[in-house]
């Protein structure tokens, strides 16, 4: 049997292939409520981000001589 797998390099048909998935050993440790409430934080910071990266992007868009640091800024908000 191959180990990487799980299937039989041969043609022996006895052998059963078993799908051996490998999971993350903390994930039966973390309680339900933390993981709904982690995925509600992190839709709520993109939620927030995303038009707070727009609004930099736009006021930019106004600046007539940026500076490095605008332009730090701007690329930061951009690869957001």
């Amino acid at each position: 049997m191959d180990s990487l797998n799980g299937t039989s390099m041969t043609n022996d048909t006895t052998e059963i292939a078993h799908d051996n998935t490998l999971e993350h050993p903390v994930l039966h440790f973390t309680p339900e409520g933390f993981m709904h409430g982690l995925h509600a934080f992190i839709a709520l910071a993109m939620l927030l981000g995303l038009p707070g990266n727009i609004l930099v992007v736009l006021v930019h868009r106004r600046i007539t001589t940026p500076t490095a640091t605008d332009w730090v800024v701007f690329y930061l908000a951009l690869s957001r």
